[in-house]
């Protein structure tokens, strides 16, 4: 990965590094600009990256003129005079927050076109990290917006570095030595046994080792032991993470096939569905006695459609009602 950074200042191109989260991008790419201070600067984006945070985070760092009252042109033409008379490196850590995250986008991904136009095109080299999202939202991109020619972009690229799916067993160890030089070697094994098979093996690592670290101070020890580590992954991290497992990574029951029958149409059924069940009992299909109304015209999803058909009651059925318009007739 280092080759491939130092590639960026001798060719004054774009250099892109894609790899999944938890690989240490980030930490070797300070790393890398803390080494160059001077030559390069480092910002890192956020999930809002509008042109406004954009070149309002970089103005920042940058050093020129970034208050709320500056206007995104301002900044803009700020930031670009500053990088281009400097010759600085611009290092974008969380580059996939250039493209748009909606799915229905079809907008022109104008920070991509400006990092080429602006500054790749007059020297200025530029190093993006990123996740796989960004190889999906550009092929996003070209997709949904007619109007984008990502050959422009594609070919200022002049490398491409893919970090591996997974960190070595010495990755994981070199790892916990940095962030605990004390430990020993059986709890080095113990410690990178456990968290190399962990989906964030580099996280895991330095939270197993804090928790430890936290252990040995409630029991007044200056450093860790074995037996904190071990404690810390059989009793802490190990339920955690398979809590986690269950809640985020196990994939759902599979839903039952077919649906019930809508609520509306159970209620509004015909009169000849709910006569015809053969569980209803003896009788029940049978006329109403004589001297009853039976109501057989109530709006639907009206109470009266609760029970498909009911007897009315005497004072219904007394003559002087016989005239009255709405849901009643003789039996």
């Amino acid at each position: 990965m280092l080759p491939a950074l130092d590639s960026a200042l001798r060719s004054g191109k774009i250099v892109l590094i894609e790899g999944h989260s938890d690989l240490g991008k980030t930490e070797v790419m300070k790393g890398w600009c803390e080494m160059l201070r001077g030559l390069v600067v480092y910002i890192s984006l956020t999930g809002v990256a509008n042109k406004t945070v954009f070149f309002r985070t970089l103005a920042r760092t940058l050093g020129v003129a970034s208050g709320s009252t500056q206007k995104t042109t301002q900044m803009q033409a700020a930031v670009e005079a500053m990088v281009v008379r400097s010759r600085l490196c611009l290092v974008i850590d969380e580059a996939h927050y250039l493209f748009s995250g909606s799915e229905r986008s079809n907008v022109r991904p104008e920070l991509v076109d400006w990092i080429y136009s602006a500054l790749t095109n007059r020297g200025v080299p530029v190093i993006l990290g990123a996740t796989p999202l960004f190889s999906n939202r550009l092929h996003h991109a070209e997709q949904n917006c007619s109007q984008w020619n990502s050959d422009q972009f594609r070919r200022r690229i002049t490398r491409m570095y893919q970090l591996p799916a997974k960190p070595t067993l010495r990755d994981v160890e070199l790892v916990a030595q940095h962030h605990c030089p004390t430990i020993d070697e059986a709890s080095l094994n113990y410690v990178a046994g456990y968290t190399r098979s962990a989906q964030h093996p580099f996280t895991t690592t330095v939270d197993v080792i804090g928790e430890a670290r936290f252990r040995a101070e409630e029991c007044k020890r200056a450093t860790p032991s074995h037996a904190d580590f071990k404690y810390v992954i059989t009793e802490i991290r190990g339920p955690s993470d398979n809590a986690k497992f269950v809640a985020f990574d196990e994939p759902p029951a599979p839903a039952k096939k077919g649906r019930s029958k809508p609520v509306s149409e159970r209620f509004n059924a015909p009169l000849s569905d709910v006569e015809s069940d053969a569980s209803a009992p003896a009788g029940a299909n049978d006329e109403p006695p004589r001297g009853t109304v039976a109501v057989i015209g109530s709006r639907r999803g009206s109470a009266d459609n609760f029970a498909g058909h009911r007897i009315a009651t005497p004072l219904e059925t007394h003559p002087a009602n016989s005239g009255q318009s709405g849901t009643l007739m003789d039996a």
